[in-house]
């Protein structure tokens, strides 16, 4: 099994054969630093990593994982990048806007819906939400002690902005035009 070896780096990149559910195999590796799924077909909920993992970029980018996102990551207080785009998460999302290190969120293309969370985030830099389901008015993007220099909300549908949202952020992917198609 893989839980028992002490690995720092564990990497599966564009391998479609690789899939089922990996929901507990990380769960006892506390020396992890660096894992990237990427482009396999893992499925079920999302893994779950041990909370004292040195954690500092979490790579699951197209896979099929469903349900919320573990809420166990959020005390992977190491996690400066996550990609977690194009699977199939739903809610959790507030639970990484916490992570106090966090710099890089790239959540496009999941199954996210209702408003987005208030970013508590204070280096967050980039978040990515293009794709998914968000309704209602953007926050005001100054509030919440996040930094987020740039936000990608395209293809959000039923997402809306006012121009107090816009005035507040150095570059918005989306929202200009979401502000102009309410005006």
């Amino acid at each position: 099994s893989i839980a028992n070896l002490n690995l720092t780096e564990f990497f599966l990149y564009r391998n479609i054969n690789m899939t089922g559910s990996i929901q507990y195999h990380f769960k006892e590796m506390a020396y992890l630093s660096w894992i990237s799924l990427n482009g396999c077909s893992f499925s079920c909920p999302g893994p779950e990593f041990h909370t004292k993992a040195p954690i500092w970029s979490l790579e699951l980018s197209k896979n099929k994982f469903e349900r919320p996102i573990p809420s166990s990551w959020g005390q992977l207080s190491s996690l400066t990048s996550i990609f977690i785009d194009d699977n199939r998460f739903s809610s959790g999302l507030d639970v990484l806007l916490r992570l106090q290190k966090l710099r890089y969120l790239y959540a496009d293309l999941n199954c996210f819906s209702g408003s987005i969370p208030i970013i508590l985030t204070p280096e967050l830099a980039y978040l990515g939400l293009a794709g998914n389901n968000f309704s209602g008015v953007m926050q005001n993007l100054g509030m919440g002690g996040g930094s987020v220099v740039i936000y990608d909300v395209r293809h959000n549908p039923n997402l809306r902005a006012n121009i107090e949202a816009i005035r507040y952020s150095h570059r918005v992917e989306g929202l200009i035009s979401l502000y102009n198609s309410n005006s």
